[in-house]
């Protein structure tokens, strides 16, 4: 602790203070604390609000229990007494003057009367160093301070002079207030990288940050001015490369010019989509540009591609009104994309898919193959909407299809709607692997065993029989739909007794009978074993499919669903 602290005294003495605070419990002050953890956590990571709370939370419980002990560390504590020890008086009596603000924070938010279009949540300055404060510290707290110097400094174990006469008081008082004037503003010239423009949820909201960062009189261009007068107070000081760079944009110099060319091009950009017809559509066209064509200049593509390492405050604030406007573009593509969808594919689902064979298994009310092949063949509905308006939003690379980025931004879409286009994929590979207009393939089934009581076994499947006994057991290629769609049995002959028959009607007979038997995969993903069982008789055969997917696969066709607005 002491190594990495011996640069910077201020931290060393606050943090040897809350050190001395819990592990001996001397000058104890819980709020004290808790401020100076807060201000760590900030600092260590800004932009985790919601864990920040968390551990607040944990430490105001642990500070409650009155019979915790802390370890104490002596060898620690006295090399980091040893070095405030050497520390000049001006040094001392500014630390001395920290510890009248107990580490208490302000945020700039509480100085400021308009801040609507910037973000303030994470600019927080320690109460010492705000601008509400400075006059009272400044001409009453430093001097006052100074006169009491003859006190012992419980953090450092020090005994003061005595009072000093009045010529070395006022060098002291000005020693104090030179090096409160440094900290003064190093705290500001730092507050720059703290401030951030809200989110836009509109177009309007974006032509309104457009105009924060184009607009002199603006409340952003009235908070950098206020920054700058802050991180100016200390005459000595170079000016940071931020507030250099603060102030010419300011001066409405190179940065200032580069800026406002680029928030006016996206301006006139963005309002050549909201004047449009359509600007739901227009956003879409965008969209699907940028996903083409991310080479393509436009002035989205123009501030998104640039580096953002080390990028300056003012390319952030550029960034966040880019990336913002982007956002609300997705967002209207995605009303674009529903209301196509409920305009064109949905429609036919729910006409003639939905609540209807095979997709839903317990229907008795079949739909027509015909009907069928429409919605999921090659160049169908599903197809054509897929190819023509969803495809530049989706990245196909793994067999796992997931929703495109754009410049880092994740298309908000559910993943649940791309497994329903990724079911449909799966469906065409079932059926449309032969004929891409109409619904089809060919299998065999091999008799493989029966029950001793059957004599034999007959498959009537769309017009195409099977016949099989224990004296033959012909493997048959079979298509579907047969020659004679619209039905499908088996019947088992007994030795003695009458036959057994199981049979369905209609253009999926063939499926309704096969959901009636139990199939079982093997390690060859083209052949299955199907077990048929009528009364007590057994019957097996060896199902081989032409097509690498099985139209019979549980758990994909019987899954397909769509609704309304999926995106």
């Amino acid at each position: 602790m002491v190594q990495s602290m011996q640069h910077n005294k201020l931290q060393l003495y606050n943090t040897l203070k809350i050190y001395l605070m819990l592990a001996t419990h001397d000058h104890y002050d819980a709020n004290t604390i808790l401020n100076w953890f807060a201000l760590y956590w900030q600092h260590t990571d800004p932009k985790n609000d919601a864990l920040q709370k968390m551990q607040r939370y944990h430490l105001q419980q642990v500070l409650a229990l009155s019979n915790t002990t802390w370890p104490q560390n002596k060898p620690l504590i006295a090399q980091a007494k040893s070095l405030l020890n050497a520390l000049p008086p001006a040094d001392i009596a500014f630390l001395e003057l920290q510890g009248l603000y107990k580490n208490k924070q302000q945020s700039l938010a509480t100085m400021l009367e308009n801040h609507d279009d910037i973000d303030l949540s994470h600019a927080i300055i320690p109460s010492l160093f705000s601008s509400n404060n400075f006059k009272t510290v400044y001409n009453d707290q430093i001097p006052d301070l100074v006169k009491t110097l003859n006190q012992v400094n419980w953090v450092i174990g020090r005994a003061t002079p005595k009072q000093p006469n009045p010529q070395h008081q006022a060098q002291l008082i000005s020693s104090v207030r030179a090096l409160y004037l440094t900290y003064f503003s190093k705290n500001w010239s730092a507050m720059v990288n703290h401030i951030d423009l809200k989110q836009p949820e509109n177009f309007t909201d974006v032509q309104s940050l457009i105009n924060e960062m184009t607009n002199p009189q603006s409340e952003l261009m009235n908070l950098l001015s206020f920054i700058s007068g802050n991180a100016a107070l200390d005459k000595t000081a170079k000016p940071t490369a931020n507030i250099t760079l603060i102030n010419q944009f300011l001066a409405k110099g190179d940065a200032y010019k580069q800026s406002k060319a680029n928030m006016t091009h996206l301006s006139i950009y963005l309002k050549t989509i909201v004047a449009s017809d359509n600007p739901n559509k227009a956003s879409y066209n965008v969209v699907t540009s940028l996903l083409n064509n991310p080479q393509q200049s436009n002035p989205l593509h123009d501030l998104l591609s640039q580096p953002t390492k080390d990028a300056s405050p003012i390319l952030k604030w550029q960034l966040t009104i880019a990336k913002g406007s982007l956002h609300i573009l997705l967002n209207h593509a995605k009303t674009y994309l529903n209301s196509v969808w409920d305009s064109t594919a949905f429609p036919d689902y729910n006409s003639n898919i939905e609540n209807r064979y095979p997709v839903f298994s317990d229907s008795t009310e079949d739909t027509d193959v015909d009907t069928f092949s429409k919605f999921f063949a090659p160049n169908g509905t599903l197809d054509v909407f897929f190819n023509y308006y969803m495809k530049p939003f989706v990245n196909m690379n793994s067999n796992y299809w997931t929703w495109q980025t754009v410049y880092g931004v994740k298309l908000d879409m559910p993943q649940s709607t791309l497994d329903t286009f990724m079911r449909a994929s799966l469906i065409q590979q079932m059926f449309f692997t032969d004929n891409h207009d109409s619904a089809s393939f060919r299998f065999s089934l091999t008799p493989f065993a029966k029950s001793a009581a059957a004599q034999s076994v007959t498959l009537i499947i769309d017009g195409q029989t099977q016949h099989s006994s224990d004296h033959s057991h012909s493997s048959n290629i079979l298509t579907w739909p047969g020659p004679k769609p619209g039905n499908a049995a088996i019947t088992v002959q007994l030795q003695k007794g009458k036959p057994i028959t199981q049979s369905f009607a209609g253009p999926w007979a063939l499926f309704r009978l096969l959901a009636f038997a139990k199939i079982t995969p093997t390690t060859n993903p083209q052949k299955y074993i199907v077990q048929f069982k009528l009364g007590e008789q057994t019957i097996t055969y060896h199902m081989i499919m032409d097509n690498k997917v099985n139209p019979f696969l549980p758990g994909v066709l019987d899954r397909f669903r769509a609704s309304a607005n999926p995106f």
